[in-house]
Parts: C-alpha cells; sequence; structure tokens
C-alpha cells in the first residue's frame, strides 16, 4: 500500500466495492466507496441508508436500484467475506466490502497476511504492464461471455483485481484473482496468459 493510500484513508472505517455489469451491451463499471467513520459508526439502518446514497451519488445508474441497496450493504458490511449479486433490470451489480481496522497494524486495505506474503514472493518476477494487459484482455472475452450468476462474479473479481492494480496494491489483486472461479479460470487459460496463469495456478 502507498504512503498516499494511508493518509488519504485514514478517517474511513469501511469501504464497498462494485462491480456493474450491463448484460444488454456487455459493458462494466467498477468502483470503490469509502464510507466516512462517522457514517459506519451509525445505527445500522442510517449506516445502510447513507452508505446507499453514497454508492448512487458515485454511480448514478444504480438510482434504479436504490431500494435494494441497503438491505445488500447491511450483508456485506455484517460479513465482509461474502460478495453479494443483485440484478435491476439489464444491470447485474456484485458488491462486497473491507472492514479497516487494527487487525494488520492499521493496513487499511485489511488484507490477509498470506496474501502479502505470497505478493512479497512472486512481485519481482512479474512484468506489471504485462500483467495489466492480461487481465483487461479476459475482462474484455468476459464481457462477452458472461452468461449466468457465477460468470458475472468471476467478471466482477477481474475488475477488482485490476483496480487493485491500478492501486499498486499487490496483495489486495491477489486477493481478488484467487476468487476466480471455473470460469473465469478456462477463460485465462485459453487465452494463453502466462502471468495470470502462474499467480492462479502456481506454475
Amino acid at each position: 500500500m502507498r504512503e498516499d493510500d494511508k493518509d488519504t484513508k485514514k478517517d474511513y472505517s469501511a469501504s464497498i466495492n462494485l462491480a456493474v455489469i450491463d448484460t444488454e451491451s456487455g459493458t462494466t463499471l467498477s468502483g470503490t466507496t469509502d464510507l466516512p467513520q462517522a457514517l459506519y459508526e451509525r445505527p445500522k439502518e442510517e449506516r445502510n441508508n447513507g452508505a446507499s446514497q453514497l454508492i448512487i451519488e458515485r454511480m448514478e445508474r444504480l438510482r434504479e436500484a436504490r431500494t435494494l441497496l441497503p438491505g445488500v450493504v447491511n450483508r456485506i458490511l455484517e460479513n465482509s467475506d461474502a460478495s453479494e449479486q443483485l440484478t435491476s433490470g439489464n444491470l447485474v451489480i456484485v458488491m462486497n466490502s473491507n472492514i479497516y481496522g487494527s487487525a494488520l497494524a492499521g493496513d487499511v486495505h485489511q488484507t490477509n497476511i498470506a496474501f502479502i506474503q505470497e505478493w512479497n514472493q512472486v512481485k519481482n518476477d512479474i512484468d506489471i504492464d504485462t500483467l495489466n494487459t492480461e487481465i483487461e484482455e479476459v475482462i474484455g472475452l468476459m464481457q462477452k461471455s458472461a452468461a449466468e450468476g457465477g460468470h458475472h462474479t468471476d467478471l466482477a473479481n477481474l475488475l477488482f483485481a485490476r483496480d487493485e492494480l491500478k492501486k499498486a496494491d499487490g496483495p489486495a489483486m491477489l486477493k481478488y484473482l484467487k476468487k476466480v472461479g471455473e470460469f473465469g479460470l478456462d477463460v485465462i487459460k485459453g487465452t494463453g496468459s502466462s502471468i495470470l496463469t502462474t499467480l492462479l495456478l502456481g506454475g
């Protein structure tokens, strides 16, 4: 994690990752909404409604799902290991959360120690530009072929991995890559993406 990330996120208690997949056009949108500490500590209903409003302000397209968002927000904030998926019209929305704290000495990404250790072992052997190109290629293919819930979750995890790579957070990128399931792995193998395959399968 970069030092400026620590400085800009220190007043936040949680963040919500979102991937929005338009099944009609095949386009995607992803991003992170930070929850200020004061909001996160409010009673659940206020917290969930406030977080939903922040999400809509960041992604106006989700306004049509505004009645569904508070319940989903509640579930992912109560179980940060969970991923939730909901459908609104032709949009598939995949969400998960990061709850910040002191478990990793203040690391706001709350990334499991195992991913930090794994990234430290492989990062010097990885060409980041090539890895980014491979991820973008796989995302493009998955956008065209994702047809059901599990496919959309795999696509969302690749989008989240790409976003973390852009933030220079290798361990968090690995965390999302490791969540990719059979559909995503098949697409990755089909492209011959050597770095992605190595990261996922260890060789």
